[in-house]
């Protein structure tokens, strides 16, 4: 009966939620409140989260956007302490700064059947500086505890256009009410675009707006969208970012219209938007001269293919110019500047890179890229990218570099940059989608020759190749004594085993392989059970958990890239013992082959074969497919868990 009168209360509370989201009607009821009914697992949980923009006019008779932000959020559990600390970006680069401005911010507690009201203070209020553009604010609340609401409101005002706040529906922790709601004067059309698995109820409507100090009367269209009961977002593996299929709501001024009835249109294809930021900013850049040419020069003397003219190229730009870890479409201040200081963002990095190919003769344009970690962009718009890479062309052969790379290779981008398509654009205006996902296939192919003893101790060799973006990070390796480091965490990966004789060929120009031989000794891959030896055949590599656990999958699921590894063992049999039972063979696949796994094991008298292959020959697989997916993980599992037996000979 008192779990029927709580959610009855629950229930109408939220419809009062629904209606007007007000702060400050904290009840006893809630703070007694000790789950999530729809979700009892959770840590914490949003009772309702609004953003609602408007547009008031300055003394200076300009219109600015303000967006009240207003946030109710109960906490139920101590991991859910981390929600008592808010942070809010906001622009701060030059010439249209924002600022916020707090209403007001409360905890709530029950003490002694009170409630007890806990103010935000100054000291628990800080700005942090996040690169020339953004700034960070954090409230910190007080009293954060077990049972506690949580109550904010503030303002965003902005000079800005460009954009509306994003606004989530979606939230790692459940959300009970979500309303986003715009009102926007005549004079501007945004585009609004949603995303998720969880559709917001969508109203739009029309009134009318007078300013009394002018006189002027104009319409302004209301947009509102609302979502109900919306379940935390899934912790779910091989997802590139999970902000891409987290519900949420997305803004792009489309046009402005003049009160003389002049319209300037804005992002109105990707065409326009390409060609807005290369004028803006790549032109200038890549036209820019007499500041390198005689230190690249004197050192592309001795090449004379295109092909070793790139290659020494990057390898120049990279010993004069590092990366700042700051990303962006646009330059600070200018390529000639991060060369003299040594020193540049993304967009400085790689247009650097265009400018030298160009001067060296080699056909190089910049195209515009969004990272992983920001998401994919889903409409023309010039804040849908966050980096620039280049495209350079020799013959037939096109060449995607990330001079921004620890290790640049052509055609071998960064994990990071691996996010579907780019945008490439000429210097005639000229662009086009680039694909970024990598056709070759990165292998990891494991070789092991080895002697079982019948103490169960393994000695032998093994042969570990690497390819493509396996390769990559070795690319820096010297073939000398490897460090201590590299060894122990070898020697880890081996459960301990000791290794010697250790030698390694590290990618090159022509072979991005990295290769690594030595010789091993081990006591851990062996079990002895009244006298027989059980050994798993992957030994070291055994797949041991299934990664997939949850039951249903709303995200694709993200390989990264075209992979495969691939084992293949030959034990040698000790002296006096033979076969007793061997895991059976596996073979399992998807329809269409974009995911494989084969597990073989054979023997004669004295040894025994082993070999494993799994291929991901489709690096981003449907959520559709996930049944299938953990099907044959699991089928690996339990396939790589069985033993091998020897036995004594009779």
């Amino acid at each position: 009966m008192k779990a029927a009168i709580f959610s009855l209360f629950t229930f109408f509370s939220f419809l009062g939620y629904s209606q007007d989201y007000k702060l400050g009607n904290v009840t006893k009821a809630e703070l007694l409140e000790k789950v999530f009914q729809s979700d009892t697992s959770a840590v914490a949980a949003y009772y309702f989260k609004s953003s609602s923009s408007f547009f008031p006019i300055t003394q200076q008779g300009n219109f600015k956007i303000d967006t009240r932000i207003k946030e109710k959020i109960k906490i139920y559990k101590k991991e859910g302490y981390e929600y008592g600390t808010i942070k809010i970006p906001f622009f701060t680069g030059s010439g249209s700064q924002e600022s916020i401005e707090l209403v007001s911010a409360f905890t709530y507690n029950l003490d002694s059947d009170q409630i007890v009201k806990s103010k935000v203070k100054d000291e628990g209020i800080f700005i942090t500086k996040i690169n020339d553009y953004w700034s960070l604010k954090t409230f910190v609340f007080p009293n954060v505890k077990e049972g506690c609401i949580l109550e904010i409101e503030l303002i965003i005002h902005s000079p800005r256009f460009a954009t509306l706040p994003e606004f989530l529906f979606q939230e790692e922790i459940p959300v009970q009410a979500a309303k986003f709601h715009a009102t926007i004067p005549e004079y501007f059309l945004y585009r609004f675009s949603t995303r998720g698995n969880y559709s917001p109820k969508y109203l739009n409507s029309l009134k009318s707006r007078s300013e009394n100090q002018s006189s002027w009367t104009f319409k302004e269209n209301v947009f509102s969208y609302e979502l109900f009961d919306v379940p935390a977002l899934p912790d779910e593996p091989f997802v590139a970012n999970p902000n891409n299929y987290r519900s949420a709501i997305n803004t792009e001024l489309a046009s402005i219209k003049q009160i003389n009835g002049l319209v300037t249109n804005y992002a109105t294809d990707w065409q326009s938007v390409a060609q807005a930021i290369y004028s803006a900013d790549f032109s200038e850049q890549i036209a820019a001269r007499n500041f390198y040419e005689t230190d690249l020069d004197e050192v592309l003397k001795n090449y004379t293919s295109e092909k070793d003219r790139l290659l020494a190229t990057i390898k120049f730009l990279k010993s004069k110019v590092v990366w700042n870890n700051f990303y962006g479409i646009y330059t600070n201040d200018g390529i000639k500047s991060a060369y003299k200081k040594k020193s540049g963002n993304f967009a400085e990095v790689n247009l650097l890179l265009i400018n030298m190919l160009q001067h060296i003769g080699i056909k190089a344009d910049p195209v515009l890229i969004s990272t992983r970690s920001n998401g994919i962009p889903l409409f023309p718009s010039r804040d849908a990218f966050n980096g620039v890479i280049c495209l350079a062309r020799i013959g037939n052969e096109e060449l995607l570099i990330d001079a921004t790379d620890d290790f640049p290779i052509p055609n071998l981008l960064p994990a990071r940059d691996l996010n579907w398509v780019g945008r490439y654009i000429s210097k005639e205006g000229f662009t086009e989608e680039v694909n970024l996902m990598p056709t070759k296939t990165s292998v990891q192919a494991i070789t092991l020759m080895g002697d079982l003893n019948a103490d169960g101790t393994l000695k032998g060799n093994m042969r570990k190749q690497r390819t493509e973006h396996f390769a990559k990070n070795y690319s820096g390796v010297s073939t000398d004594t490897p460090s201590d480091a590299y060894l122990e965490k070898l020697e880890r990966e081996l459960f301990g085993a000791t290794i010697d004789s250790f030698k390694s060929i590290p990618p090159s120009n022509d072979s991005q392989t990295y290769v690594e031989t030595f010789s091993f000794e081990t006591t851990s891959i062996c079990d002895i059970v009244a006298g027989k030896l059980l050994i798993k055949p992957l030994l070291f590599y055994t797949t041991s958990e299934n990664p997939f656990k949850q039951d249903i999958r709303e995200s694709p699921i993200d390989f990264n890239f075209p992979k495969q590894f691939k084992y293949m063992y030959i034990l040698k049999i000790p002296e006096g013992y033979q076969v007793e039972a061997l895991p059976e063979p596996v073979s399992v696949s998807l329809e269409d082959k974009s995911l494989a796994y084969k597990l073989s094991i054979t023997f004669d008298a004295a040894k025994i074969t082993i070999t494993s292959v799994t291929d991901f020959n489709q690096p981003i697989l449907p959520a559709e497919a996930y049944p299938a997916i953990k099907a044959i993980f699991a089928k690996m599992v339990e396939a790589e868990k069985q033993r091998i037996v020897l036995a004594k000979k009779s």
